[in-house]
């Protein structure tokens, strides 16, 4: 059964961790994807929209903070700061839900 995705309608942040913690050392970065998704959280791979991406904390982001998503993804690099604490990333496109999420980093 095919069935028409529904309109985006969220966005559902995620950090590559690679198994390891993001390092309060001034140099270690992160990738942060940002997914498009339905009302359900379903993945919305046909949506392109720009998300503006924020940061507060001990991180900033390494580039532009509006990033056009590919495929339904848009994916920003974070860098740590030589600061211990929290990162906290929000991200945010027209006629969708904003998502936060918080990571700490370690000495």
């Amino acid at each position: 059964k095919v069935v028409t995705a529904p309109p985006p309608a969220a966005i559902r942040l995620h950090w590559d961790r690679s198994g390891r913690d993001l390092k309060a050392d001034g140099a270690n970065k992160v990738f942060v994807y940002a997914t498009i998704t339905d009302s359900k959280g379903n993945p919305c791979y046909l949506a392109n929209a720009t998300l503006n991406f924020s940061v507060t904390g001990n991180g900033q982001l390494v580039g532009v903070p509006a990033v056009q998503a590919e495929s339904g993804i848009a994916t920003v690099l974070l860098q740590s700061t030589s600061q211990a604490g929290p990162v906290t990333i929000t991200v945010s496109g027209e006629g969708l839900k904003p998502q936060s999420i918080t990571i700490r980093s370690h000495p």
